[in-house]
């Protein structure tokens, strides 16, 4: 009640503060950004690209965050680096400017937007972020709980499904995104060779409906059993890569770290980042008539990211078998110990994927060679997917 006063207050006086901006704007122009910080993968990926991006300017940048936020550790981390204001004090500011920009031209210099996607590949031109030492000795301390040293490597695996949306947005609908969800049983057999190779395995997650039961030390149900928002960020920071299923998360360490990550599950097509290098994607399958159907066979569904009109399309999805992640697995291994991929059906693909699927340039700048890899062991056993449209 009392921040709904508080704000009520300020969308009064407005008016008052957008004058002095506008007056103030001929010696340094004030603008304010809105960031959707109840989402891990939106407040990660706008605010790091903002940073990757950002050149010496006259603009004084604000930024306002939704009322919820997702880890506040990250929050906390990016005041360290960018202007962070007050939510209820200045949404109604930020509100008021955005609403009248669309009436009036002159006020659309007060704000400004940030964009997950790295169209240019400023990511890969710049250096990674680190934490702060403190941080750094309190999260090895975690890990010695598990007798892991810190020459021990470690592998954080994160798998999707709808238990966190429904617990943490039970007042929202989120059904038409469970076509993404993904069965973890699927990743034991990774899990197992990854243990094999010495390798510790941590379950990331706020939130899962199935367990699974791994008998050994090198497997950690972190998610379950340890997670906070400090360890969330350290883990994707300390690890030597990560096995997603295309979550949100996984934006912390390949974003922030520039880890090498294993994307499996993809769907749709253009969610990959072509600009992250050491990445693999592995995409579902895409079925219609009890048949694989291919990207350039998909049109205008290519890009649709809500379940309902995949259904409404007869569309369906077959999920990344037990093999086709292992293999992956091995594949990115062999990228992080100095190997390549066959250049020529990584050629082939995306030379494929800039025609049918980055038309216009909607995903990068086409021009641009991809860092990135799409799994060589898929792509030779799924040929299908380069047949052309009828």
């Amino acid at each position: 009640m009392i921040k709904k006063i508080i704000k009520s207050f300020f969308y009064i006086i407005s008016p008052l503060i957008i004058f002095a901006v506008i007056l103030l704007s001929p010696f340094k122009i004030i603008r304010f950004n809105f960031v959707p910080a109840h989402r891990i993968g939106e407040i990660t990926g706008r605010l790091s690209m903002y940073l990757y991006k950002k050149k010496n300017n006259r603009c004084l940048d604000f930024f306002i965050l939704t009322d919820k936020v997702c880890n506040k550790y990250l929050v906390n981390f990016f005041k360290k680096k960018v202007i962070i204001l007050n939510n209820i004090i200045f949404y109604p500011i930020y509100k008021i400017i955005f609403y009248f920009s669309n009436k009036f031209n002159f006020l659309k210099i007060f704000i400004f937007d940030t964009d997950v996607h790295d169209r240019s590949f400023e990511i890969e031109k710049s250096k990674s972020f680190d934490l702060p030492e403190k941080d750094v000795i309190d999260g090895e301390k975690f890990l010695k709980k598990f007798s892991i040293k810190s020459t021990d490597k470690i592998v954080c695996l994160i798998v999707r499904d709808s238990e966190y949306l429904k617990k943490n947005f039970p007042k929202h609908d989120y059904s038409y995104h469970n076509y993404r969800d993904c069965n973890i049983e699927n990743y034991v057999d990774t899990i197992n060779y990854l243990i094999k190779k010495k390798f510790f395995v941590f379950r990331m997650g706020a939130e899962y409906k199935k367990k699974i039961k791994i008998k050994s030390n090198y497997y950690i149900d972190y998610g379950n059993l340890y997670r906070n928002d400090f360890l969330d960020i350290f883990l994707a920071y300390r690890c030597q890569f990560v096995i997603t299923s295309v979550t949100g998360w996984d934006i912390v360490p390949s974003y922030l770290f520039h880890k090498p990550t294993l994307w499996t599950n993809l769907v749709p097509y253009e969610a990959c980042l072509p600009y992250l290098s050491n990445s693999i994607f592995l995409p579902k399958h895409y079925i219609r008539n009890k048949k694989k159907v291919s990207p350039a066979e998909l049109s205008k569904i290519l890009t649709v990211r809500d379940g309902r009109l995949f259904k409404k399309n007869k569309f369906s999805f077959l999920e990344n078998s037990s093999s086709e992640i292992i293999e992956a697995t091995k594949e990115i291994i062999s990228i992080i110990n100095g190997n390549k991929l066959n250049k020529f059906y990584q050629d082939k693909f995306w030379n494929f994927f800039n025609k049918n699927i980055n038309k216009n340039d909607i995903i990068y700048n086409s021009r641009l060679k991809p860092k990135s890899f799409f799994s060589t062991n898929f792509l030779k056993k799924n040929m299908y997917i380069f047949k052309s449209s009828q």
